[in-house]
């Protein structure tokens, strides 16, 4: 008789730890990187552009360029000489998560539908960018897929898995921008740092002077990167160009307190 009380106080007790875990199996179910294939890579036929110099990208990806990074809206590749990386946009999200089915139906009903960029309307920043904020983002050329037959040499991507892939830079949507030591990763002397943070405050305003405005609620240290001691913002996907918002003392102050925000974190 005891032996059967105590193995169903056993069994209440996993059926209890189960019942706890099930929001968290929810919530926060791991993510796996499918694997890359140019299927994924969205071609930006329907955005019209500048297109880049042939004899530049031909000669930037002579050899094999190696993954670096990837978000939910693009795949990053840098080039072997580590100046430049080439930047393709993604058809769809590049992470699948394991997780019960209900699982999208639950947090749309709790915290709305999320809203998801479209790949044209990421690419479309980037060209703003080009345009208007090349010295600001790092990007130094733009591409879209020509009308007629293409003439650039094929390109070999080596991806995370380090599996080689050779595809047609003329049928893709890209940018190339300047490399550059994103801030997450950025280690130097205090000093060093302190005018990285200077820097960085430069760039908040800029941005707010020049109409842009940043729809993140946080600030990311993976989308800025210190460069020959200038800041750069190398992820545009939450970037709006809304010139005729608030002045742009509030968004270089929104800019600011993010950004504190996560300073004091570190610190912690």
């Amino acid at each position: 008789m005891k032996d059967r009380k105590y193995a169903n106080l056993i069994f209440m007790k996993r059926a209890i730890f189960l019942i706890l875990m099930l929001p968290i199996l929810f919530f926060f179910s791991a993510t796996k990187l499918i694997h890359f294939s140019k299927d994924i890579l969205f071609t930006g036929e329907e955005v019209a552009c500048e297109g880049l110099d042939p004899c530049f990208l031909a000669s930037v990806s002579k050899e094999p360029l190696r993954f670096i990074g990837n978000g939910g809206e693009a795949i990053a590749f840098v080039t072997s000489d580590n100046q430049y990386v080439l930047k393709f946009f993604l058809k769809n999200h590049l992470r699948k998560t394991r997780h019960f089915h209900s699982k999208k139906q639950l947090r749309q009903l709790i915290f709305g539908k999320r809203k998801v960029n479209h790949p044209e309307k990421v690419f479309e920043k980037y060209v703003w960018a080009y345009k208007h904020l090349p010295l600001e983002t790092g990007v130094i050329g733009i591409h879209s897929p020509n009308k007629g037959p293409g003439n650039i040499p094929p390109c070999k991507l080596i991806d995370y898995r380090n599996k080689e892939h050779e595809i047609d830079l003329n049928q893709f949507a890209f940018v190339v921008q300047k490399k550059a030591e994103i801030i997450e990763n950025f280690e130097s002397s205090p000093v060093d740092l302190k005018k990285a943070e200077a820097k960085l405050l430069e760039l908040f305003t800029t941005l707010a002077k020049k109409g842009f405005v940043s729809k993140s609620l946080v600030f990311n240290p993976a989308n800025f990167a210190i460069l020959n001691d200038k800041a750069l913002m190398i992820d545009l996907g939450k970037l709006e160009f809304a010139p005729d918002g608030a002045s742009y003392e509030i968004e270089e102050a929104n800019l600011q307190k993010r950004y504190y925000k996560w300073k004091q974190k570190q610190t912690l």
